[in-house]
């Protein structure tokens, strides 16, 4: 009875083991994937990552205003297109990071018990110029994404650019259920 039951728990922590490894494998062969993906036409960079600041060339899962599934892509195309946004995320990561580290220290000397006025005020213009210089690193290189495209991926583009383009919970499907 005693062998039976160790030869059990043998057995159930020999298949919990070999679980974990698996899970463990999985995840990091799904980052891998997720790595090696192009951010263009997929959620990259999911969470608070450089385009919560627009940081990055492009919103998530979107380009140009829509997802570039529309756009029928060559394998050329997809390729400059993620050299492109590798390199736009590169550039604007270090002002991705002061950015983050002005806006932490503005909020620790709002909430101080005695905030100083003139620090509050230079760290604001700081965040301002910094988000500035995001915006205009992510015009420049979603001009550089556009001249990727031919005109008729272009005229797409603008096409769906006059549609009025649902915002909310209503498009991802989070949030309250439509009635």
């Amino acid at each position: 009875m005693r062998r039976t039951m160790v030869l059990s728990l043998a057995a159930v922590l020999g298949l919990t083991a070999g679980s974990v490894a698996l899970h463990a494998e999985a995840a990091e062969a799904l980052q891998r994937d997720r790595r090696d993906r192009p951010a263009i036409g997929r959620r990259a960079d999911v969470g608070r990552g450089p385009m919560r600041f627009g940081g990055a060339p492009l919103g998530p899962g979107r380009a140009f205003g829509f997802g570039v599934r529309n756009l029928d892509l060559t394998a050329e195309q997809r390729t400059k297109m993620r050299e492109l946004t590798t390199a736009a995320r590169e550039r604007t990561e270090p002002i991705v990071t002061e950015l983050r580290n002005t806006q932490r220290s503005l909020r620790l000397e709002l909430f101080a018990d005695a905030p100083d006025r003139a620090k509050v005020e230079e760290l604001s213009k700081q965040v301002a110029s910094l988000q500035t210089q995001l915006t205009e690193r992510r015009l420049e290189t979603t001009a550089q994404l556009a001249e990727v495209l031919t005109p008729e991926q272009k005229a797409r583009v603008r096409e769906a650019a006059g549609r009025e383009q649902p915002r909310g919970p209503a498009r991802g499907g989070r949030g309250p259920a439509r009635r």
